[in-house]
């Protein structure tokens, strides 16, 4: 329906999706069913509440106390705050879910979101107890007091994280030893949303593309690189293939250039052994200082959630590498000061290096191949950020011959690949072959309706008894609202008889009826001629 905040016509029950706010049914204007359109009846039901007004003075502590959570959803939460948190039902009448263990909550489930956010304790529970057997781990994670609990989600999610997941923990530590309680979240790291070429990612509109689709195009450090770079902190993001296409160009020509430039160099002029340094310059001081200081700088970026400012630094290291280059111009130093040539690379060599560690978050990938050029023995999990500097390298130490890191891309080609493989995914989709032995297993039979009655508190659904031949049997289906009960009672429908049972609003349905389905009209088949019940379809 209509938000009655921000006047979106597409707001849900639960949430507006543009402005963020947390909703009831009934406060949306004109609400309408999703699945058929018709506005929803209103009846009175029983559910079970979480006393947010009770919370709202620990929950502003928590979010005014946290100076590293995103501005944007800092603000957006102390708004929904001031404006008064209402009391939040936390069950739901619907058949499928998780059930409400209350007192009397018989035939309902939590609320999604109430369940979902539990998950990443409960996750942790069932690992510890029942898959690693250390119930004890459970506590390490989630009753230290020096457990960090970082949570990476879109900005539709925010008050979730922020407001519905704190609420719950602190309800669940009211009154419990210090000992007992649960860590409260220690960072929600949210952003803005990603779009796709200026519009909304849509799988039904085939707007966007697919982790599937994106790996059959171009190496996964590429779609790594190009989402943390253009990573939407600030404000919505869009995908484009001409920015993709530039910034790997940024990468190529700046981190890879660099680390070919050094690595070729002393594989040709050096017999592939880092060479030896001698007395630094003022060009050689200036270098090694940023070489030293690195490290630290990147890491303190990480240690605010700045993703995308951190790897725009090493980019921008990387360029000072290169102008470091420039301006000592080995190649021309090689031809009469050899020893002066070899300095540079030397300087380079642990440039490279601090390379191969810093990207490891961001791309580690590219980050092992540089440290096997570099023919380190350690894997980069051993490798600390405290090992870059302007020794981390050995003179003599002989490294592998390199192949270039990256490789330039040719855009049209990669976008005529992928609307291939969406043309292929859509006839995939439409229609999957079975095999006749798999058609084989469905037994399929006319059966004749003998009784129909309405299922309690389910417009749409019927319980039908019906005559199968061998027995009498089951069944629940959808068609209260495309047929009466006197037009199904002595009628010969088909039935598939062995379907996996299934429980709809507490009645087991031992199959299912066919149906034809066309836009608005839902029609059951019955066969041509008057054959007997239980006659098998083949």
């Amino acid at each position: 329906g209509i938000c009655p905040h921000c006047g979106d016509e597409n707001a849900r029950g639960d949430q507006c999706d543009k402005c963020q706010k947390l909703l009831t049914p009934l406060e949306l204007k004109q609400p309408r069913c999703v699945i058929c359109e018709k506005p929803p009846v209103i009846r009175a039901t029983q559910h079970w509440y979480l006393d947010f007004p009770k919370l709202q003075e620990p929950l502003k502590k928590l979010i005014e106390e946290n100076e590293i959570i995103p501005a944007n959803a800092r603000q957006m939460c102390l708004n929904s705050i001031e404006e008064g948190l209402p009391e939040r039902a936390i069950t739901r009448d619907l058949e499928w879910g998780i059930p409400a263990k209350f007192k009397g909550a018989n035939d309902k489930t939590i609320y999604v979101w109430f369940e979902a956010v539990l998950g990443y304790v409960s996750a942790v529970k069932e690992w510890a107890q029942k898959i690693i057997n250390k119930p004890d781990q459970f506590d390490y994670f989630w009753k230290d007091p020096n457990t960090k609990t970082v949570y990476f989600i879109g900005k539709d999610n925010i008050i979730f994280h922020l407001i519905v997941f704190p609420g719950l923990l602190l309800a669940y530590n009211e009154n419990k030893m210090k000992k007992e309680q649960l860590v409260l979240p220690y960072n929600v790291s949210s952003t803005e949303f990603l779009m796709y070429e200026n519009d909304k990612f849509s799988k039904s509109r085939g707007v966007g593309i697919w982790i599937d689709e994106a790996l059959e195009l171009a190496p996964l450090d590429y779609w790594r690189f190009n989402l943390v770079y253009n990573r939407p902190e600030k404000s919505d993001t869009s995908f484009l293939w001409s920015e993709f296409d530039n910034n790997i160009k940024v990468l190529n020509d700046n981190i890879g250039n660099f680390i070919h430039r050094t690595l070729t160099f002393i594989n040709k002029q050096f017999k592939g052994t880092i060479p030896e340094k001698i007395e630094y310059d003022k060009i050689d001081e200036k270098f090694i200082s940023n070489l030293n200081s690195i490290s630290e700088k990147i890491g303190s970026l990480l240690d605010q959630f700045e993703l995308r400012k951190a790897l725009r630094e090493i980019v921008s290291f990387a360029k000072e590498g290169n102008v470091y280059l420039n301006d000592k111009a080995p190649w021309h130093l090689i031809k009469k000061k050899k020893e002066a040539a070899g300095h540079v690379f030397n300087i380079c060599a642990q440039a490279v290096y601090a390379f191969g560690i810093l990207l490891a978050p961001f791309i580690p990938n590219t980050s092992e191949k540089i440290l096997e050029y570099l023919n380190v023995p350690k894997n980069i999990n051993e490798l600390s950020w405290q090992s870059i500097s302007e020794n981390s390298i050995k003179s003599g130490q002989k490294i592998k011959t390199p192949k270039p890191l990256f490789e330039k891309l040719d855009i049209e080609e990669i976008q005529k690949k992928l609307n291939q493989i969406k043309s292929k995914k859509h006839i995939q989709e439409e229609v999957e072959l079975v095999s006749y032995d798999e058609f084989k297993k469905l037994d399929i039979r006319v059966g004749l309706v003998e009784k129909v009655e309405k299922v309690s508190k389910a417009d749409k659904l019927y319980k039908l008894t019906v005559d199968i031949g061998t027995e009498k049997t089951t069944l629940v289906a959808g068609l209260a609202e495309y047929y009466n009960a006197e037009e199904l009672k002595g009628k010969k429908i088909i039935v598939l008889t062995n379907l996996e049972p299934r429980k709809l609003r507490g009645i087991t349905s031992q199959g299912m009826l066919l149906a034809a389905e066309d836009g608005k009209i839902v029609s059951f088949l019955t066969p041509e001629k008057d054959v007997k019940p239980g006659s098998k379809i083949s």
